[in-house]
């Protein structure tokens, strides 16, 4: 593979282990570009080579293609669901703003297909709200806002290298814009052959692929999901996932109310209900997987350091 000079002079993977006197490096996980600028997603393993006395003679790069995970919107086998994975990983070779069209849920989980299929690790990816006004880290990655039909807003300062994502669920005010692609999602309609892929592929992610579903309970979230919406099958599946073991089974959705909680009167009458069922849980599973973090924020589908901040805003800390 050809790939544009600026790979080699920035991070050589070759150099760095001729550097450090290592021998072997096994198989890491890294982005080149080729000459064209488009992303390639690679396992690299490097092999230093040597004669009888020790002497270096040279060294291998070796490369092999690696796929990287998309999100459970772009899951399935229908015809709807290949023409949209397509149509990802064509925009995650372009760096210009992306409009995603469709349910709060579905856009979010597009965007961050977007952005792995791109080959970026999943730390440059931020969820970025209108009114936050921290500088944004380098090195630039992803950023995804959530729009209400006008121009993205750009973080204060930090908009420079940074690719920006935004979600909504209209049309009518970028049809005309300049330097802004729209990708229109497919409805659940659309997508009803897919529904069993999608659903296991996100509770996979939600539980760090620890918990499978069982055939019923699937039949369940299916059927809420053409009832009712995304969000709603999010908002069950984030307590269901909680409350599992090994197996998501249909007790674990929940009786008459496939999305309620223990104590949900309780937590609806605080003064933020929002608030107060996130940190429920958060404490359910910090205490279920014994304090686990990396268990748990893989569970959340959220990265280490976003678990912890959120620990620090509920006040949620270990006892002793």
């Amino acid at each position: 593979m050809a790939t544009r000079g600026t790979d080699c002079q920035d991070a050589c993977p070759l150099s760095c282990a001729l550097e450090a006197g290592a021998d072997l490096i096994p198989e890491f996980s890294a982005v080149y570009h080729k000459k064209d600028g488009q992303p390639v997603p690679v396992h690299v393993t490097i092999v230093v080579l040597r004669d009888e006395r020790g002497q270096m003679l040279g060294a291998l790069e070796l490369l092999s293609p690696r796929e990287p995970e998309l999100g459970f919107f772009l899951q399935g086998v229908s015809p709807v669901a290949a023409r949209l994975r397509e149509e990802v990983r064509d925009l995650a070779a372009v760096d210009d703003t992306v409009i995603i069209v469709g349910e709060e849920p579905a856009r979010y989980d597009v965007a961050w297909s977007i952005h792995r299929a791109a080959g970026l690790d999943d730390s440059l990816f931020r969820h970025w709200r209108a009114d936050d006004e921290r500088e944004l880290p380098w090195p630039p990655g992803t950023v995804y806002i959530e729009v209400d039909g006008h121009k993205p807003p750009f973080p204060v300062d930090g908009e420079r290298g940074w690719r920006i994502l935004a979600g909504t669920d209209r049309t009518e005010d970028f049809a005309r814009e300049d330097g802004i692609r729209l990708l229109v999602l497919p409805s659940l309609a659309e997508r009803e052959e897919d529904l069993p892929w999608m659903l296991r592929s996100w509770v996979s992610r939600l539980s760090g692929g620890r918990v499978k579903v069982a055939p019923d309970a699937l039949d369940r979230l299916i059927g809420l999901a053409m009832r009712e919406s995304l969000t709603d099958v999010r908002r069950t599946l984030v307590a269901a996932v909680a409350r599992a073991g090994d197996q998501l089974e249909v007790s674990d959705l929940g009786g008459g109310d496939p999305g309620s909680l223990p104590a949900m009167d309780e937590m609806i009458a605080s003064e933020d209900p929002l608030m107060t069922m996130e940190a429920r849980i958060l404490e359910e599973l910090l205490k279920r997987s014994n304090w686990k973090m990396q268990e748990v924020a893989n569970r959340l589908g959220i990265s280490r350091v976003t678990l912890w901040r959120k620990l620090r805003e509920h006040g949620i800390c270990k006892d002793g």
